[in-house]
């Protein structure tokens, strides 16, 4: 098949419903939107889902985060940046359709600042989306939840304890196990004439409260 371009900013899940990882965004010397899908049913074959130019209001961007949501069967994308904008906005791929097609998630007026970087998980025994950090004119520690019920809603989780510096593009990860997110790494900044802060710092933010 016809991969996607090479391309930074980038976002992939795994869709267990037919085998295969889809890859959402990124910039390629322009910004793009378009999803492709690579089945990993030994085939390896690159498809085309969804094209830049029909997207209906997707605004080309880089720099999402995405999870999937296994209850619905969809792909959920939130924040990113373009050449000019952070984005807020939250958007569903629903994956059991046959010919999916991005739609705006209405969560109502309450939700993140726009912002990139930042990084998402899907945490099933809340059936919920966790949004932490990223860039949002300043590099952000804050750690936000979408509950994906009849009417979907962001609430900021308010946690205890001295938190990681606010930082971009670190490793973020759910551990069932112990019902708690860890983070790795990343950077905080830019400053004139010096090198980028990078981070090689580990965090757990346990979920249901302090261990």
């Amino acid at each position: 098949g016809t991969p996607p371009s090479p391309r930074s900013g980038s976002r992939a899940v795994y869709d267990p419903l037919r085998d295969r990882m889809l890859v959402f965004a990124g910039y390629d010397f322009y910004y793009r939107a378009d999803t492709r899908a690579l089945s990993l049913d030994g085939s390896a074959n690159w498809s085309l889902i969804q094209d830049d130019a029909i997207l209906g209001g997707l605004t080309p961007r880089r720099d999402v985060s995405a999870v999937y949501d296994p209850a619905t069967r969809a792909m959920l994308i939130f924040g990113g940046t373009n050449v000019s904008n952070d984005f807020n906005e939250t958007w569903k791929l629903d994956l059991s359709a046959i010919d999916p097609q991005w739609q705006r998630v209405e969560e109502g007026n309450t939700r993140p600042n726009p912002r990139h970087g930042h990084r998402a998980v899907w945490d099933p025994a809340r059936n919920r989306m966790l949004v932490v950090g990223g860039y949002a004119g300043d590099y952000v520690n804050d750690v936000w939840e979408l509950e994906m019920g009849t009417t979907p809603a962001w609430h900021e989780v308010h946690t205890e304890g001295v938190p990681p510096q606010g930082r971009m593009l670190f490793g973020l990860a759910l551990d069932p196990v112990h019902d708690r997110l860890i983070m790795v790494g990343g950077h905080s900044g830019f400053p004139p004439g010096y090198s980028p802060t990078y981070w090689n710092d580990v965090w757990e933010l346990p979920l249901s409260g302090p261990s």
